[in-house]
């Protein structure tokens, strides 16, 4: 348990308020990246190219914006599989083991 936080390993506070965070940068990515869409409306005949250079861009960034969601999101699934500790079954493993010594002390 110690050689977690010394590596550097998540402690469950900082892990969620680092996840609140993210998210909470997200969201606000997000909002900031639908106000310029709005703001720039559709392209036409007369869209300088400024304009259109920037609705590039502003695709690109939410692709990307999409992704690290897509890949935030994944990585959230794969951690809580890999939290999930069953107790029972390494209980049922202990007593099995206690029990084959037993019997091998009491064979002796």
């Amino acid at each position: 348990m110690t050689e977690q936080k010394e590596r550097g390993g998540a402690d469950p506070d900082e892990a969620t308020a680092r996840v609140a965070e993210l998210r909470k940068l997200y969201h606000r990515t997000k909002a900031t990246f639908d106000q310029m869409l709005d703001a720039l409306g559709t392209a036409g005949e007369g869209t300088p190219k400024a304009v259109l250079a920037k609705m590039s861009e502003l695709e690109s960034v939410h692709l990307k914006l999409l992704h690290a969601e897509e890949a935030f999101h994944a990585k959230q699934k794969e951690s809580d599989r890999t939290d999930q500790i069953d107790f029972g079954a390494i209980r049922s493993e202990i007593g099995s083991a206690l029990d084959r010594i037993r019997k091998a002390l009491a064979a002796e």
